[in-house]
C-alpha cells in the first residue's frame, strides 16, 4: 500500500530527511520514506503509539488531582448584599480562603476580613460571607455562608484570620458534595519544591490555580514575631489573598499574604507553614 505524504501536504520544513523541494524549503518531512521503510500499517501504529504516549505522560502528572481535590477546599471572602425580598448580588470579591474543618472553619489573610470592619471599606457591607458550589465549580449553582467578622480572630503580624460561618458546612442539605478541608505541614521544604496555589484573584467567581516553586525562605530583618515566610517563584493577583499553597500531596504550606511589586513583580510572598501553625496552637477551636 503506498504510503501518504501528510507532513508534504502540510508543507513542514525538516531538517533531517532530504526530501522532494517544496516552495520556500530546502528540505520536507517524508512520511512516505518512513512509512516504506517500516510498511504503512507499522508507520500508522507508531504515529498512534506516539499519539497515545505523549497524551499518557500530560495525564500522569499527579498534580492534577490533587489541584481537583484542592477546589473542593476554597472559597470566595464576598461581600453580599439584599437588593429585595429573597433577590441578593455579590458586588465584589475581597479574598480567598480556605476551609480547615468540615464544619465551616476557614483561614484567609488578615487584611482580607478587615476590610469588613467598622470604618473599613467594605463596612456597609450587607452581609460578609464565603461561597461553595452545591455540585461543581462553574455551574453558577452555589450556596452563600455568612461569617460574622468581628467574631473572627487575628494576627497581625502573620497577617492570618480564622474565621467560622454561621451554619455548619456538614449540615447544609444544598451542598450535594461535601467540601473536603486542608491539613497543614509545618515543616521547611526545600528551594525547588513543586507547589501550587488557588483562590479567587481579580474577582474570579470559580477558582484559578498556578503553578510555582519554592523560591526560599527569607530571614526577615528585624524579626516579626511568629512571622516566617515563603517566597514563590510566581506573582499573585489582586484578590488571590489567603490562597492556600499547597504540595502535591495536597498538604497546606503557606497562606499567600502579598503579591511582589516593582521590580519584585514576578514573585508571592506567604505566611510558611511554621507561622499557621503557630497561630492555630494560639488560638484553638472553643
Amino acid at each position: 500500500m503506498r504510503g501518504i505524504n501528510i507532513f508534504r501536504t502540510l508543507n513542514i520544513p525538516n531538517p533531517f530527511i532530504r526530501g522532494h523541494h517544496a516552495p520556500g524549503h530546502k528540505w520536507t518531512y517524508s512520511a512516505i520514506y518512513w512509512s516504506r521503510c517500516l510498511g504503512y500499517r507499522a508507520f500508522s501504529i507508531l504515529v498512534l503509539l506516539l499519539g497515545w504516549l505523549s497524551g499518557a505522560i500530560a495525564q500522569s502528572d499527579p498534580f492534577i488531582d490533587t489541584i481537583e481535590q484542592a477546589k473542593r477546599s476554597v472559597a470566595p471572602v464576598i461581600c453580599v448584599n439584599q437588593t429585595s425580598p429573597g433577590v441578593f448580588n455579590i458586588p465584589s470579591i475581597d479574598g480567598s480562603a480556605f476551609l480547615i474543618d468540615d464544619h465551616g472553619t476557614f483561614l484567609t489573610a488578615a487584611h482580607v476580613v478587615k476590610d469588613f470592619l467598622p470604618g473599613s471599606p467594605l463596612s456597609q457591607c450587607g452581609a460578609a460571607a464565603i461561597y461553595l458550589p452545591l455540585d461543581k465549580w462553574g455551574t453558577g449553582n452555589i450556596r452563600w455562608l455568612r461569617f460574622f467578622p468581628e467574631d473572627c480572630v487575628f494576627d497581625s503580624s502573620s497577617d492570618i484570620s480564622k474565621c467560622r460561618t454561621v451554619d455548619d458546612v456538614a449540615g447544609v442539605k444544598e451542598l450535594l458534595v461535601k467540601p473536603s478541608h486542608f491539613v497543614v505541614d509545618d515543616e521547611v521544604k526545600r528551594d525547588g519544591t513543586a507547589v501550587a496555589f488557588t483562590g479567587f484573584p481579580l474577582n474570579a467567581v470559580i477558582p484559578y490555580t498556578s503553578r510555582a516553586n519554592i523560591l526560599a525562605y527569607p530571614i526577615v530583618s528585624p524579626p516579626k514575631p511568629g512571622a516566617t515566610t515563603v517566597i514563590l517563584d510566581k506573582a499573585a493577583w489582586p484578590g488571590a489573598s489567603g490562597s492556600p499553597i499547597y504540595l502535591v500531596d495536597g498538604k497546606v504550606i503557606g497562606l499567600m499574604t502579598q503579591r511582589g511589586e516593582g521590580v519584585a513583580a514576578g514573585i508571592a510572598v506567604a505566611v510558611d507553614g511554621r507561622a499557621i501553625s503557630r497561630f492555630l496552637k494560639a488560638h484553638p477551636d472553643k
